[in-house]
This record gives C-alpha cells, sequence and structure tokens, in this order.
C-alpha cells in the first residue's frame, strides 16, 4: 500500500529530472545552444538598427542638402562631387 502511494511522486520526480536533464543542453550547449544564438542574434539586431539610424541620418542630410540649392554651389566649391584622389597623390609626388 506504501508503495502505491510513492509511485506517483516518484515519477513525477523522474519525469522532471529527465526533462531537466535534455532540455538545459540545449539550451547551453557551447556554440548551438539557444543562450548563445540569442546573444549573436541581440549583437546582430544592434547592428541592424545601428545601421538603420544611418541610413535615417543620410535621408536627412540629403533632404537637407536638396533643400539649400542655393548653397549647393558653395558647399560643392569645398566639396567636389567627383573625389579627384589621382591629381592629389600626384600631387604629393611633384613635391616629394
Amino acid at each position: 500500500m506504501k508503495g502505491k502511494i510513492l509511485i506517483v511522486p516518484v515519477i513525477i520526480v523522474i519525469i522532471i529530472a529527465l526533462s531537466v536533464w535534455l532540455v538545459y543542453p540545449a539550451y547551453s550547449n557551447g556554440n548551438n545552444g539557444v543562450k548563445e544564438k540569442y546573444n549573436q542574434l541581440r549583437k546582430e539586431q544592434e547592428k541592424l538598427s545601428n545601421a538603420q539610424n544611418k541610413g535615417a541620418n543620410i535621408q536627412k542630410l540629403f533632404g537637407k542638402l536638396n533643400s539649400l540649392s542655393g548653397q549647393k554651389d558653395i558647399l560643392y566649391k569645398f566639396v567636389p562631387e567627383n573625389a579627384k584622389e589621382e591629381e592629389i597623390i600626384d600631387n604629393l609626388n611633384f613635391l616629394a
């Protein structure tokens, strides 16, 4: 009679122990675990949000540049549209 009463709690304890034994390694299994993948996902989400913020800033600056069409010519006098890197390097080589 006492054995029948103890069977149910013992089975419950065994089921809990087996479930923890099977679930915990899947949760933190080196580089393949859920915890590590969650950390990687969070890092990638931070990179994505940074890229989206940079894109939004670029769009804002592009809008400002287009709205200031009168001052655009002054800006292009100091910062040309096309990079003249070869000309700069040639001038530096000429001076050296």
